[in-house]
């Protein structure tokens, strides 16, 4: 198995091998879909054979594993609220914008999905959020601990020589349990009307309605679900948004054509809208190409010609989306019943971040001392998350 950019192996065993492979290591099977039918084939037509997780024992030792409770929670009524939920307003992006950004687009992720998943702006969950994703980033690149391999082990003390992983689980425990509790609390004692609902606000009405004898475990998949909201919202909106970037500063061009068509659409005189995204073909285009980068089966050449190209108007047609051509979105939030529930949101929180930037920044390469252009390396990090 690759210790590192697992996904370029993947995708050249596909191109030998297929787009369905298996590989077995210590016993534990691995399968590796590269093609959107045969996702599609698995996980939506066999949802009910191949809709589990995969067991990885140091996430159960940091206590942070899946509670199997929320695998398919996206269907129940307080988790699919986070499919309503509208994200941000244009005015509100531009605040936080102003707040956090000199902090980075973390910061800036960060107190926007936790003023939308709790309502409540503290830096200190924020600070909390953070460190709990990076050790979730810790533990979920498989083979990254002995333990998920040879689960056995999970039972050596902590003060046997080697055994450092259980001082890590330790410590990863406590901190995955305040990630669980201290949001959802200070959520649950904010007394401020002048804050948005947000998804919290809204589970606790719909429990609130349920017979008191199952209140009590309805809250803890309440706090398990919020704080999964959160984990897989922030670091996954920061990748795409720096990504977002990234293609701005390397084709200009593009850029140029996408603040045109906001200019002939919403103009100078306000900010765009929720409402104007049916009016911007060309901007839902770039939505759709730049994910597309992003793993094996989007970068299929029989669907998308020229996959590496970073091309929005492959989407469109006569100047409007072509229903005929893949939807990315399809692939990137999952499939069947592990699909994120959280789509809509995650959506609708990127449409109005760029749009947003694009209304009110021009996005450039920095200059050197004879101000030409120094164009950053197209390099992606390694890990859980690129």
């Amino acid at each position: 198995m690759p210790a590192k950019f697992q996904w370029l192996t993947y995708q050249d065993w596909s191109k030998r091998y297929g787009d369905l492979l298996h590989i077995s290591a210590f016993g534990h099977s691995i399968v590796i879909i590269s093609s959107a039918k045969i996702a599609e084939e698995l996980f939506e037509k066999r949802s009910s054979i191949y809709s589990n997780r995969p067991s990885f024992e140091m996430l159960h030792l940091g206590g942070v594993g899946i509670d199997e409770r929320l695998v398919n929670i996206s269907t129940l009524p307080p988790f699919a609220t986070i499919g309503y939920c509208r994200p941000i307003t244009p005015a509100d992006f531009f605040q936080t914008c102003t707040s956090t950004l000199n902090t980075g687009w973390n910061m800036f992720a960060s107190t926007i999905i936790v003023r939308t998943v709790y309502g409540i702006e503290d830096q200190k969950l924020v600070d909390l959020n953070e460190r709990a994703m990076r050790n979730l980033e810790a533990v979920t690149i498989p083979g990254s601990f002995l333990v998920d391999m040879i689960p056995a082990l999970k039972h050596v003390p902590s003060w046997v020589p080697g055994a450092t992983f259980q001082k890590k689980a330790a410590a990863w425990k406590a901190e995955a349990a305040a990630v669980r509790d201290v949001p959802f609390q200070a959520a649950q004692d904010k007394n401020d009307n002048s804050q948005p609902r947000a998804i919290v606000t809204e589970m606790l009405e719909y429990i609130s309605g349920l017979d008191p004898s199952l209140q009590s475990e309805e809250i803890e998949i309440a706090k398990g679900s919020t704080a999964v909201a959160y984990a897989a919202g922030v670091d996954s909106t920061i990748s795409t948004t720096c990504c977002f970037i990234l293609a701005m500063v390397l084709y200009p061009a593009v850029q140029g054509k996408a603040y045109a068509e906001l200019m002939n659409v919403v103009g100078r005189e306000r900010l765009p809208e929720f409402s104007d995204r049916e009016s911007l073909p060309y901007i839902s285009a770039i939505l759709k190409e730049y994910p597309k980068r992003s793993r094996a089966i989007l970068h299929n050449a029989e669907v998308y010609p020229h996959p590496e190209d970073f091309s929005p108007d492959r989407f469109l047609v006569n100047g409007q989306l072509d229903a005929a051509i893949l939807d990315p979105i399809t692939a990137v939030f999952g499939f069947g019943r592990r699909i994120c529930p959280g789509k809509d949101f995650a959506d609708d929180l990127l449409f109005i971040m760029i749009v947003s930037i694009l209304h009110a920044y021009s996005i450039g390469p920095a200059l050197d001392e004879n101000n030409e252009p120094l164009l950053p390396e197209v390099k992606m990090t390694p890990g859980f998350l690129s």
